[in-house]
């Protein structure tokens, strides 16, 4: 789902969900490190009734705070709601890892997942 960039976010039955991402390199979990990162979230972070961040960070510590998962950071800024997309969800996570707040398109270490988000933030922009 988070590959084609235009699958909504899914949940188990618990109301929880994994994202999987580099966050050390534009290659997905390759670079140096040759490593994923593994981050779980929950409903109430996706729809925005608690803020997020990771409980780890590349600087130590825990990650940026972000409200809106999955949601396009300009209709986050706006105020508008919408759909939610699991590739934007990823790159947010991995944005919150890496301590960025840097909008879509960047050349930083979450930018492999943002290039595969490009079509549901395309889609977020115009639907929502």
């Amino acid at each position: 789902g988070a590959i084609s960039g235009k699958s909504m976010i899914n949940f188990n039955d618990q109301g929880m969900g994994m994202a999987v991402y580099s966050g050390f390199s534009t290659d997905i979990c390759g670079g140096v490190r040759k490593e994923c990162q593994c981050t779980c979230f929950d409903q109430a972070s996706v729809n925005g009734a608690v803020q997020f961040k990771t409980s780890s960070s590349t600087e130590g510590g825990e990650g940026l705070v972000t409200d809106c998962l999955g949601l396009c950071g300009a209709n986050c800024e706006a105020g508008i709601d919408g759909k939610r997309y699991a590739s934007i969800l990823v790159h947010d996570i991995c944005q919150s890892f890496i301590r960025s707040i840097q909008p879509m398109p960047n050349r930083n270490d979450c930018s492999d997942e943002a290039v595969r988000a490009a079509s549901a933030v395309l889609l977020s922009l115009i639907k929502n």
